[in-house]
């Protein structure tokens, strides 16, 4: 009888109270590969190459209370017409009504959101509609049809988009302080209304709330979101490369949001340095934001002492990791990671990936500078414009000094393309002779450079190796490729007998916007949802991802 009550009594553990981040592990690289030689990746003589794959747990619950405010372009841009025959604005307004019937459909959290649409004026097409779950199937088809109304109509003004969402979203939080807040901002162009001052632009830019700046197409301007995005670390920079999979980006967007498992988190490490990809240095502190649920985040590390190496993983989350939490604040996380029993383990993939990264950082860096002088260059009588990138100038960019910039920029590029191409070749190499061919993981690494060779000599260079630098080091699952480039517009810094031998190797597959080796079913589920798209995990099922 003791035994049958007893029995009767007990509850198994819950889901809820197991920890945030299920396994953290260290390994190191200790397989001799001549291939890897050719590499050159920044490591000291006695450095050992090795990994920190952290695994966020599934069933993460979905955030309790949430208020979205989406800040549109309807500048008159917006009415060109994409591929399918529909125009930019068609689009966003179709993803915006997926998004709404979602959040309606979301019962279990309180979900708000606020559409406001931005030309030379400010327009609240949706004003605030709390816990829109809770609306009536009329209430919200009246929703949607203030949605369709949005029509492209003047000039772009980022200014006034920035003034009105900070000073509207400063009262909103006074008023809803336990609700968790972002902004997502569209785009398609450059500024032709407005300030066009760097510096004060990014004031604008509040750090109390995550902000994504979506670009939509080549004509953005894609320095100019890429430092308002890095005003702070929850803020993103999200290029879009055709108008057709806006809602693929939306979609892990809102997957991100809903599912935050850890936020601010910080990755400490005793004896070992960490891999930064946006600064491209070795750090012992990084700062890596929010984590995810499902989500498998790697980061490269290197060390003189294997053994001894130690991450602290610190972090905050509102979610149960212990059954007598109080869950009425945030709750802090702390996980480490040690090594595993150092044993043959071969992270030739990562060493791949860590040339990768350098490489795009260096892509980044320099077609980010050459843009930056011909703006300078070509507007030099123009301080309204020449002011917009004052950040970046920087003390020997002198007047009378540009055509020796120039050509110092040149010969950087060759090197560099040269350097991508030859790397671009031990990769391929090295994947036929591993026999490597449906690596998901590998293909993501080919893809990052085949896309920045083709559209390194082009106007549009930098968005696309700052966008795959990005999808990259962020470990996101939608990646860039949309690329549409005649050789014969490239210059000859690298002729087109050597980007053909490119193409006769490899083909860049552009239906394949997803990098697997980075996603989880839950964010391509959300993805499929906003865009109605099919599931490419259903295609890839068999496919290695180390």
């Amino acid at each position: 009888m003791s035994n049958q009550i007893n029995q009767a009594n007990y509850q198994s553990p819950r889901r809820s109270s197991e920890p945030i981040i299920s396994t953290a592990i260290i390994n190191f690289h200790d397989i001799s590969d001549c291939t890897l030689d050719k590499l050159q990746i920044d490591l000291e003589k006695d450095h050992i190459f090795g990994i920190m794959k952290l695994n966020v747990r599934d069933e993460i619950p979905i955030v309790s209370k949430l208020y979205i405010e989406f800040t549109i372009d309807c500048s008159g841009s917006m009415s060109d017409v994409c591929s399918d025959g529909r125009t930019k604005i068609k689009h966003i307004i179709y993803t915006l009504e997926n998004m709404l019937r979602i959040f309606h459909k979301t019962k279990e959290t309180n979900i708000s959101v606020r559409i406001k649409s931005f030309d030379t004026y400010i327009y609240v097409d949706v004003d605030t509609i709390e816990n829109i779950g809770q609306k009536t199937q009329e209430e919200l088809e009246a929703i949607v049809a203030k949605v369709y109304k949005i029509i492209p109509k003047g000039s772009t003004n980022i200014e006034n988009a920035l003034k009105a969402t900070s000073e509207h979203l400063a009262s909103y939080i006074k008023d809803h302080p336990s609700t968790q807040i972002a902004h997502i901002l569209l785009t398609d162009g450059e500024i032709t209304d407005g300030s066009t001052d760097n510096t004060y632009l990014k004031s604008l830019v509040s750090n109390d709330y995550p902000n994504i700046f979506m670009g939509y197409g080549t004509s953005h301007d894609a320095i100019l979101l890429t430092n308002l995005a890095s005003t702070g670390l929850h803020n993103e920079y999200r290029f879009v490369d055709a108008l057709e999979k806006a809602g693929l980006v939306y979609g892990e967007v809102i997957h991100q949001l809903f599912y935050k498992a850890v936020e601010d988190v910080n990755l400490q490490a005793e004896n070992c340095e960490i891999y930064d990809y946006a600064t491209n240095m070795w750090t012992t502190m990084l700062q890596i934001g929010s984590l995810v649920s499902e989500q498998v985040k790697t980061y490269q590390i290197r060390s003189y002492l294997p053994s001894e190496v130690r991450i602290a993983i610190l972090g905050r989350t509102i979610h149960q990791t212990k059954m007598s939490e109080n869950l009425s604040d945030a709750i802090e996380v702390q996980c480490y990671a040690s090594p595993v029993q150092i044993t043959k383990c071969d992270l030739s993939d990562y060493i791949f990936r860590q040339k990768t990264q350098e490489l795009l950082f260096a892509a980044k860096d320099l077609l980010t500078r050459e843009q930056l002088l011909e703006h300078r260059d070509n507007n030099l009588f123009n301080q309204n414009v020449l002011t917009r990138y004052n950040s970046f100038r920087q003390p020997n960019y002198r007047y009378d000094n540009v055509n020796i910039i120039k050509e110092q920029l040149a010969k950087e590029k060759v090197r560099l393309q040269k350097q991508m191409k030859d790397f671009f070749k031990i990769m391929l190499d090295y994947i036929e002779q591993k026999d490597l061919q449906s690596s998901v993981f590998m293909k993501t690494l080919c893809d990052d450079i085949y896309v920045s060779i083709k559209s390194f000599d082009t106007s549009n260079g930098m968005m696309y190796a700052t966008a795959r630098q990005t999808s990259q080091g962020r470990q996101q699952t939608y990646t860039c490729n949309t690329i549409d480039i005649d050789i014969t517009d490239t210059t000859n810094t690298m002729n087109t007998v050597e980007y053909n031998d490119l193409d006769d190797r490899y083909t860049l597959n552009q239906d394949n916007t997803f990098a697997l080796a980075h996603s989880s079913q839950g964010v391509v589920q959300m993805m499929r949802a906003v865009s109605n798209n099919t599931d490419p995990l259903e295609q890839c099922q068999d496919l290695y991802i180390p």
